[in-house]
């Protein structure tokens, strides 16, 4: 069988991105590790990744504060160009650290019409960036304002989004009616976003605490493999994306396990997950190629892995993990990884 298309993920202890083909089972450096001493090239902890509308790799090179394009085998930083000057420093304010630049991307993800979202988790920001540069404030308070991040709101109505600060946004996808979901690290919450409906947590806050130590003493709550969302909060979200078919997935690195979320259902199934005493089960990462393939990174591992899969079904393993790329094996955080197939 022809797979006809790549698997790009990033490597981030060692600052490079990898593209393996499924059909040469090759994997080679595409981002990273410059041999030229071209210090333009060189990656600092990449986090999200993204194609374009014309296939070309998309890198949020998060401690080096930027987004840049794969394009002819070196990095091009994107421009991004704050039009209307809402990040400039507030005559007066008390708050002269701000800074005009961004800081700290993570998530990416390219919307149909080629714009991209982005999330900076520092920065604690949610943007689209519009092909000519120009951004597009979608969540978040920029610096230059004061804010107080306190106690998680389940719900905040659409004419109370531009007060509301976010607390570390990471991981960022959307479904094809524009629901915009993303992780909120420093809350270890899943949110939903839409212009019209406002923000909504997907698992309600209350059951965070209760979910935490979930599994590790006889007294905590047992994890369930399936439910309503009112009974369950991830421990530790991860890696969120929507499949062709509209069902949400999400990571919970705590859990050890992959979860399909149906939004209108207002439910969830176990997809994937690795036993309690496994060393493996550590999924930071996952993407969606076609004909029900899915690409797993699983961090304690150090692999990738193909599964194929039904809606809402468990996986199922294909072949053989994959472990290296040039006789060294990967090295992977847990705490999220950029992958996309394409």
């Amino acid at each position: 069988m022809a797979y006809g298309y790549k698997v790009y993920f990033s490597e981030r202890p060692r600052n490079r991105v990898i593209c393996y083909d499924p059909d040469s089972r090759e994997a080679r450096v595409v981002a990273g590790e410059p041999r030229d001493g071209d210090v333009t090239q060189r990656l600092n902890d990449p986090y999200g990744l993204t194609l374009d509308k014309s296939g070309r790799l998309l890198i949020a090179d998060k401690l080096n504060n930027r987004v840049c394009r794969v394009e002819s085998g070196k990095l091009v930083p994107l421009p991004i160009i704050d039009g209307n000057g809402h990040r400039k420093l507030i005559p007066g304010s008390r708050y002269r650290h701000a800074q005009e630049r961004m800081v700290s991307p993570t998530g990416l993800f390219c919307e149909k019409d080629g714009a991209f979202l982005c999330a900076f988790s520092d920065d604690r920001t949610v943007y689209r960036i519009h092909s000519n540069g120009h951004l597009e404030l979608l969540l978040g308070i920029p610096p230059n304002r004061p804010q107080v991040v306190r106690k998680i709101r389940d719900v905040v109505p659409q004419s109370e989004l531009k007060e509301l600060p976010l607390f570390g946004p990471t991981a960022v996808t959307e479904s094809a009616d524009g629901t915009i979901v993303f992780i909120e690290r420093g809350y270890q919450s899943v949110r939903q976003y839409h212009s019209r409906r406002g923000v909504r947590t997907i698992f309600p806050s209350a059951q965070s605490r209760a979910f935490r130590h979930a599994g590790n003493s006889s007294r905590a709550v047992q994890i369930p493999e399936q439910g309503a969302l009112s009974e369950y909060h991830p421990a530790f979200p991860s890696a969120v994306a929507f499949d062709s078919d509209g069902l949400l997935y999400l990571s919970d690195i705590q859990h050890k396990r992959i979860l399909a979320i149906d939004l209108t259902r207002q439910c969830f199934s176990t997809v994937l997950q690795a036993g309690a005493t496994e060393t493996a089960g550590k999924y930071a990462g996952f993407a969606f190629g076609p004909k029900g393939a899915v690409w797993v990174l699983d961090a304690a591992a150090g692999t990738i892995q193909e599964y194929s899969r039904e809606r809402a079904k468990a996986w199922v393993a294909v072949g053989a993990p994959v472990t290296e790329v040039a006789g060294k094996r990967f090295q992977f955080f847990p705490a999220g990884a950029g992958m996309v197939c394409g």
